[in-house]
């Protein structure tokens, strides 16, 4: 004990209040400085994950074909209704050739629902495996099927439209 405070002290005249004291700040500490490193890698890893994404979209769109051009059948996933770019599965359906982008999307084409389109133009039911293909306006990739070459036209026409009065 010490005499002139009259406060228990330790081996080396320290007091244990201050040895709580001295740990519970650096336990605080820690504990600060762990829970902002933690952040931290969360917050920098969302960024660097959004940089790539939006660098990937960005090079998906440049790679699209041009709004109105003829997309070949074996560039896009017919289960998803998506440009893909490269040579997709061959699926053999009805003596139709139908593409997919994965097993799963090849056993949706099993399903007679998912191997038929509406053209936007008519309005008709049409199969996919004998439409004309071409991406849709919205520029994510999406593709929209044609019955024939006149419904075709008549769809690049309207589009054409409404480019020149943007």
């Amino acid at each position: 004990m010490n005499k002139s405070t009259g406060k228990k002290t330790g081996k080396k005249g320290v007091s244990k209040k201050s040895k709580v004291k001295a740990y519970n700040i650096f336990i605080t500490s820690l504990t600060i400085l762990l829970m902002g490193g933690g952040i931290f890698w969360i917050v920098y890893n969302a960024y660097v994950s959004t940089k790539v994404d939006t660098s990937k979209k960005t090079e998906y769109q440049k790679s699209l074909p041009q709004l109105g051009d003829s997309i070949s059948h074996n560039k896009i996933c017919m289960a998803s209704d998506i440009f893909l770019g490269d040579k997709q599965i061959e699926v053999l359906q009805n003596s139709k050739m139908y593409f997919a982008c994965s097993e799963h999307c090849v056993h949706q084409l099993g399903i007679d629902s998912i191997r038929y389109a509406i053209d936007p133009v008519n309005h008709h039911q049409i199969d996919k495996a004998t439409s004309i293909v071409t991406l849709h306006p919205d520029n994510t990739g999406a593709v929209i099927y044609f019955e024939s070459k006149d419904s075709y036209s008549k769809y690049l026409k309207a589009l054409n439209d409404t480019a020149k009065v943007k």
